[in-house]
């Protein structure tokens, strides 16, 4: 397997060599193998565990075994992790244990974006786009924080997938599914509709952009019609949502360049969703706002760590409008922007991840049950103890401790979270291209 290449690199004599991503980062020359619906089962490890501790030792030092040294903001401290047990961490004073249970799923494949769906019934499910081999699989939830063997649903052997959303476009109570592609596939996305049996049918329509580095199903009208939005390059498309799942086409905005990831939230008193962008080449993040005609303009932008690659929304400091965070794949770190309610970058912190090799993605989700979202991120190359996941604690008011360590598996490019047991807590997801595998870390 091709090992992911450095954002510097270009194409070169007609090789596919893309540059990093947000749960993109990892680029392959796609091929054509064949898929198969059969495969080995889940693996099931002890629980992945890891202890943090705010112990006031300059950066680089540690405590215990299998430790990982990490900084906030603006204090020095260090994180020790360990595999054998129950994990524990100090965020704000109080002493706060995380820990989960990692189990593997073998794909046969490269799945290299991973998002959640649900049904009637609340069960959720899993879905992968699969690089390599053209390939949409889906993990069926068993509702109890299990799920069955990856199911092909989709295949083109001529294509590479690389990104997938879900939604119910259609207002038919069932989940669909939306995919981009790379390459010379002649189809920028497909729609998978969802059927009752569970399964799913497929629309390819013609699109006028290719290369997609992100799908993203979101509500920004004011009807209750889901959208796409499709970062390319220096544009970012957003087809409009349409009756029986269908997507009309419209023009490309353009303004900033280098688009890699993309959100939609409400930063402000605005009462239409604005979307917020990531712009890897000048280490930035941008807001833009919908204007009276139904454009989009620069809203606000500020600096992040180098080369963002991905973006995630959240109200993290409890004053009710959302704030964002980037995942910065070169500066092996995650910037949070504290929104301010309309006063867009009023609070930035970059927050390192030390030993942490290129960043691929993050999401928020209330991890220790304070009240506040905490951000967890998967990065690709691994800590030297084998971890692939950090986790900040979120302090209650917007700012974040020293991150957690976490085993998500071989290589990842991706990470997604739900509620997969019912238990009312957050686990997580990840697809591990570099492992050929799908880890689920389940919140115990």
């Amino acid at each position: 397997m091709t090992s992911p290449v450095s954002p510097a690199l270009v194409g070169i004599s007609g090789l596919l060599v893309a540059s990093l991503a947000g749960c993109l980062q990892t680029q392959f020359s796609s091929g054509t193998s064949a898929i198969s619906s059969t495969g080995a089962g889940p693996t099931s490890s002890a629980a992945a565990s890891s202890t943090g501790s705010s112990t006031g030792q300059p950066p680089g030092t540690s405590t215990g075994t299998a430790v990982a040294s990490s900084a906030g903001a603006s204090s020095a401290g260090s994180s020790t992790g360990s595999s054998t047990g129950t994990s524990s961490g100090t965020t704000g004073g109080s002493t706060t244990g995380l820990s989960f249970t990692a189990t593997t799923y073998p794909v046969n494949g490269s799945p290299h974006w991973i998002t959640t769906y649900q049904n009637d019934g609340g069960v959720v499910n899993l879905a992968t786009a699969d690089y390599n081999d053209g390939t949409i699989f889906t993990l069926p939830g068993n509702g109890n924080g299990t799920f069955q063997n990856p199911n092909p649903v989709f295949v083109a052997s001529n294509a590479s997938f690389q990104s997938i959303c879900s939604g119910d476009f259609n207002g038919d109570g069932l989940a669909d599914l939306a995919f981009s592609t790379w390459g010379s596939f002649d189809h920028g996305y497909g729609v998978l509709t969802g059927q009752s049996d569970g399964g799913f049918s497929v629309t390819l329509p013609n699109a006028s952009f290719v290369s997609s580095l992100q799908i993203l199903c979101a509500k920004l009208g004011g009807d209750a019609l889901l959208d796409l939005l499709a970062p390319v390059g220096d544009a970012l498309y957003i087809l409009p949502g349409e009756v029986e799942a269908q997507f009309g086409q419209d023009e490309p905005l353009t303004s900033l360049g280098d688009y890699r990831a993309v959100a939609v939230g409400n930063f402000g008193a605005n009462a239409m969703p604005q979307i917020a962008v990531a712009e890897n080449g000048a280490s930035m993040a941008a807001v833009l706002e919908r204007e009276g005609d139904g454009g989009y303009a620069l809203f606000d932008s500020w600096s992040t760590g180098q080369g963002p690659v991905g973006v995630t929304v959240a109200d993290f400091n409890g004053d009710g409008c959302e704030d964002l965070a980037t995942a910065d794949n070169g500066g092996d770190s995650t910037t949070v922007v504290l929104s301010g309610c309309g006063n867009l970058g009023s609070s930035s912190s970059t927050y390192q991840c030390p030993g942490c090799g290129r960043p691929q993605w993050l999401v928020a989700a209330d991890f220790d049950g304070n009240g506040s979202p905490d951000i967890a991120m998967a990065f690709y190359d691994p800590l030297p103890t084998g971890e692939t996941v950090a986790i900040y604690l979120n302090l209650g008011d917007g700012t974040f401790a020293a991150p957690l360590f976490f085993n998500g598996g071989v290589g990842p490019s991706c990470i997604a979270t739900g509620d997969f047991n019912g238990d009312g807590r957050p686990d997580l997801a990840i697809s591990d291209i570099g492992g050929q595998s799908v880890t689920v870390l389940l919140h115990q």
